[in-house]
C-alpha cells in the first residue's frame, strides 16, 4: 500500500473518539480535585473508576495524535515545526502561565500550593495537565525528524516499542520529560502504523453488532484489569490501554453511522480548548460551590464541575472565534473549529 493514508477523507468519528478522551479527562480531574477538598470520600469504588479512566484515556489522545499526523509530517521541516509551535508548544505556555497565575492568586482555596517564582521552570518541567502537550511536542518533533530521515511508520513503531520495553532498565537522566516521552510514544507510533494501513477503514465498515462487541468487550477487559488490580504491569499495562482505545474508537463510529450525540463530536472538535482550560474553570466553580454556597453534596459538585470544564471553555473558544481573538488557544491564523480531515493534527 502507498504511503498515503487510507482515512484522509473527513471522518466524524475522529472527532467523536476526542470527545469521548476529553469527557473522561475533565471527569477524572474533576474526581481528583474533590478527593484532594475532602468532598469526596477515596473509597474503594471511587479509586476503581480513577484507576479505569486512567488506565486508557490519555494513551487514546496520544494514538489519535499518530492516526492524524501522516499528512502534516509531510510537510518541509520547518514548517512543521513551526505548525506545531503554534498549535502545542504555545498553547502549553500561554496556559501554564494562566494556571498558574490562578492557583497562586487562589493558593489558599485550590488543592496546590504554587510559588510565582517556579514559573520560568514550565519551560522544561510541565504542570499540571499540560506535561500532555509538553511530552505531545517531543514525540511529534522526534516523529517528524525520523520520517525526514527515512524512517518508514512500521520502523518507528518498532523503534517506540523497543524503547518501551527497556522501561525499568535503561535509566533516562534526571528530565522526567524523558520517562513520559518512553511512556506514551508508543500509542503514537502505533496510531501512524494504523493510520496508514486499512485498519480503521476495516473496523468502520463491520456491522452494528461487531462495533457494539468491541465497545462492550474492550470497556469490559479495562474493568476487570482494574478489579484485578493489573493496570500496573508494563505490558498488561500496554494490552489494558489498546482495548480501551478500540472501545473508544468503535463506540465513536457507532455514534457517527447513527449521527447521535452531537454534543460529543463538537467536545471532540474543541478538545484543546477544553483541555487547556477545564481546570481553572470547573475548581473555580468547586470553590463556589464549597466556599460561598456551602455546598458538598459529592455527585452535585461531579456533574456541575463536570460540565462547566466543558462548557466554559467551549463557550470561551467560540466567544473569541467572533471576536477574532483566537490566538488565546494557539497561533494558527483563522483557525478553524469544524471537524479536520484525519490527515491532519489537530
Amino acid at each position: 500500500m502507498s504511503e498515503k493514508s487510507s482515512i484522509d477523507q473527513r471522518v466524524l468519528w475522529v472527532d467523536y473518539a476526542k470527545g469521548i478522551g476529553i469527557l473522561l479527562v475533565v471527569l477524572g480531574h474533576t474526581i481528583r480535585g474533590l478527593v484532594d477538598s475532602s468532598i469526596l470520600e477515596s473509597s474503594t469504588a471511587v479509586q476503581a473508576v480513577y484507576r479505569w479512566i486512567y488506565a486508557f484515556h490519555m494513551p487514546l489522545f496520544f494514538f489519535i495524535s499518530g492516526l492524524l499526523i501522516y499528512r502534516s509530517a509531510s510537510k518541509p521541516l520547518k514548517d512543521f515545526l513551526v505548525d506545531k509551535l503554534k498549535v502545542i508548544a504555545y498553547p502549553y505556555l500561554v496556559w501554564s502561565v494562566l494556571e498558574t497565575i490562578f492557583q497562586a492568586v487562589g493558593s489558599r482555596y485550590t488543592n496546590n500550593s504554587v510559588n510565582l517564582s517556579d514559573m520560568w521552570r514550565i519551560v522544561y518541567s510541565p504542570v499540571m495537565q499540560f506535561w500532555f502537550l509538553y511530552v505531545l511536542f517531543v514525540i511529534v518533533l522526534v516523529y517528524a525528524i525520523a520520517r525526514k530521515l527515512g524512517v518508514s511508520n512500521i520502523v518507528f513503531a518498532m523503534i517506540s516499542i523497543l524503547f518501551y520495553s527497556v522501561q525499568g532498565y535503561v535509566g533516562l537522566g534526571s528530565w522526567g520529560v524523558l520517562y513520559q516521552v518512553q511512556t506514551y510514544a508508543i500509542y503514537l507510533g502505533l496510531g501512524a502504523l494504523v493510520g496508514n494501513s486499512k485498519a480503521c477503514s476495516h473496523l468502520q465498515r463491520q456491522n452494528i453488532p461487531t462495533l457494539i462487541g468491541v465497545t462492550l468487550g474492550g470497556l469490559g477487559i479495562v474493568a476487570l484489569a482494574v478489579g484485578l488490580n493489573l493496570t500496573e504491569e508494563k505490558w498488561l499495562k500496554l494490552a489494558i490501554a489498546l482495548c480501551g482505545i478500540c472501545a473508544c474508537i468503535a463506540s465513536a463510529m457507532l455514534l457517527e453511522r447513527f449521527e447521535l450525540a452531537g454534543f460529543v463530536k463538537q467536545w471532540g472538535s474543541l478538545s484543546l480548548e477544553i483541555y487547556v482550560g477545564h481546570t481553572i474553570a470547573s475548581s473555580t466553580l468547586r470553590i463556589l460551590l464549597q466556599k460561598l454556597l456551602h455546598i458538598t453534596d459529592a455527585f452535585a459538585h461531579i456533574i456541575l464541575e463536570t460540565a462547566v470544564g466543558i462548557y466554559a471553555p467551549m463557550a470561551l473558544a467560540l466567544i473569541c472565534q467572533r471576536l477574532g481573538m483566537t490566538y488565546i488557544f494557539t497561533l494558527r491564523s483563522h483557525r478553524s473549529l469544524e471537524p479536520k480531515p484525519v490527515g491532519e493534527t489537530a
